[in-house]
């Protein structure tokens, strides 16, 4: 019977690809000329600071003229007005998004009109808030267009609720590209998409990612205090810019007794380590590994990308210990080693930003 569906699957999967069928990242237009959007209206001095930090005054030498000037890396998106009601923790569950290969934690959001959207838990995206360029169309999201930036552009949300979490006053990043099934090159689905990243999740004193029940908890009540009849191991992480200054968290965790710093992301693709090829050089004199051939993973922003792939035969990332485990190299400067929630589905995680440490349920 195995055998059967497994043929069929297989049928299935040529039928596809002989069709033009395609799920992959996609350029969308550019809506800062689209009629239906609406710009923020920025007459001076006080308009650019309450968009931008690092914004000057500039007065031409020549001319005497005076002008504005800012720095586009530095559009604020902190979170500023947050609710979470009188007991300070809110619970929600969660589900998988199998968009692409990240075993994704994604929830729902919901927007003042009751628009709902799906929306991933993403630590490795540093900015508070990310939306595809759709939604801030179809709601209405006044923009500010960014030019020479990895993002489009930002919008102000007036309010979104994250379950009971309500937020007032937001101002986030939009994307012009998504996801989308093509057949024969032709959109059947596209896939409007948010991602609520490290700025906005490190809002809370701690956040609990329970894996086997599917649950995410948000707190604001001070400092994790794990129960007395758990066994937790806790590991320290401090938030640090990459080479490409973006925010990331970073956690010292041994593996193999060794230790190593580790950028930890939610949303890393499968399997749950991947090492950057300098690091990996190192590392491989250390273990022993088979099976390493080229490969691929799937990215939100790039779609597919090249990478390396091999077999560790035995592996310890702190107390939890795995056999023949596949892990990742990819070949980039600008790429850290990633440990993602993958290995972890069988467990409960805590970021606890008050102390700076990561637990981990035994």
């Amino acid at each position: 019977m195995k055998r059967n569906l497994l043929i069929v699957l297989l049928l299935l999967s040529v039928l596809i690809q002989l069709s033009g069928c395609s799920l992959a990242p996609h350029k969308t237009a550019d809506i800062s000329k689209n009629p239906k959007a609406i710009h923020i209206e920025t007459k001076g001095l006080e308009d650019i600071q309450g968009l931008y930090s690092n914004v000057q005054t500039l007065i031409d030498p020549n001319t005497g003229n005076r002008g504005i000037a800012w720095d586009l890396s530095s559009y604020m998106t902190e979170i500023r007005n947050i609710e979470i009601g009188d007991n300070k923790e809110v619970t929600m569950k969660y589900y998988r998004n199998f968009v692409h290969s990240a075993p994704n934690v994604s929830v729902m959001v919901e927007f003042a009109n009751g628009r709902k959207y799906p929306a991933a838990l993403d630590t490795g995206f540093s900015v508070n808030i990310l939306l595809t360029s759709d939604i801030v169309l179809d709601n209405k999201f006044k923009i500010h267009p960014l030019t020479g930036d990895t993002f489009q552009g930002i919008c102000r949300i007036p309010e979104m609720n994250v379950g009971d979490i309500k937020l007032e006053g937001i101002q986030a990043c939009y994307y012009e590209q998504q996801w989308q099934l093509r057949v024969l090159n032709i959109p059947i689905y596209s896939h409007p998409y948010i991602i609520l990243g490290l700025d906005f999740i490190k809002a809370f004193d701690y956040v609990l990612f329970d894996n086997v029940t599917q649950k995410v908890t948000f707190s604001k009540d001070n400092t994790f205090i794990p129960d007395e009849s758990e066994s937790w191991y806790s590991y320290p992480f401090a938030i640090k810019s990459d080479p490409n200054k973006n925010n990331r968290i970073m956690v010292q965790i041994p593996i193999n007794g060794q230790p190593h710093e580790l950028l930890f992301d939610t949303c890393g693709f499968k399997p749950g380590l991947s090492f950057q090829k300098t690091d990996w050089d190192t590392f491989s004199k250390e273990v022993t590994f088979r099976n390493l051939h080229k490969s691929y993973y799937d990215s939100w922003q790039f779609g597919r990308l090249p990478c390396w792939k091999a077999t560790i035969s035995e592996l310890s990332i702190g107390e939890k210990k795995l056999k023949n485990v596949d892990v990742h190299i990819v070949d980039s400067e600008d790429k850290l080693s990633i440990l993602s929630l993958d290995y972890y589905q069988d467990t409960s995680i805590v970021l606890d930003f008050v102390n700076n440490l990561f637990w981990i349920k035994s």
